[in-house]
């Protein structure tokens, strides 16, 4: 199993980035390695609400089905994620701060088959996918809260 967790602080409400989190197509406007992400299924975006989710990692594309799990309002976002060869758990906490919004993202990677045996050489992949994420993040919140000021 692997486990990143990775903190932006942002100058925004926490309501709104509750929300631009909370629809997952949003990861194809602020990290870097999603190809393609976008909703499955129909209706409010809310607990149950599917994603497909491409990203390109280490040069290969790979799709996860992820689903919102979890939704405190302006608080909390946990979707579940499954691929041919890995299981994940993102969780996105929200909480205010001296800055406006700290966002803490913590995301857990099980691997299957030959992709299991590989673990420590994705380990070093996924630290740079979450960092760069991370200031993806940090980038559109930005973006946004100049939008709704």
């Amino acid at each position: 199993m692997i486990r990143v967790e990775r903190v932006v602080e942002a100058g925004i409400a926490p309501e709104h980035a509750a929300a631009f989190l909370l629809d997952f197509a949003s990861t194809a406007i602020w990290d870097p390695h999603t190809v393609e992400c976008r909703r499955i299924d129909t209706g409010p975006v809310d607990v149950g609400a599917r994603y497909r989710n491409v990203q390109r990692i280490a040069g290969r594309e790979s799709e996860l089905e992820y689903t919102v799990a979890q939704y405190i309002p302006g608080r909390l976002i946990s979707l579940d994620g499954e691929g041919t060869s890995v299981a994940a758990r993102d969780t996105i906490d929200i909480q205010a701060s001296s800055t406006g919004t700290r966002v803490t993202y913590t995301a857990h990677f099980a691997f299957t088959g030959a992709q299991r045996r590989a673990e420590p050489l994705l380990r070093l992949v996924i630290k740079r996918i979450a960092d760069d994420g991370a200031k993806g993040m940090a980038i559109a919140l930005r973006s946004i809260a100049h939008a709704v000021r």
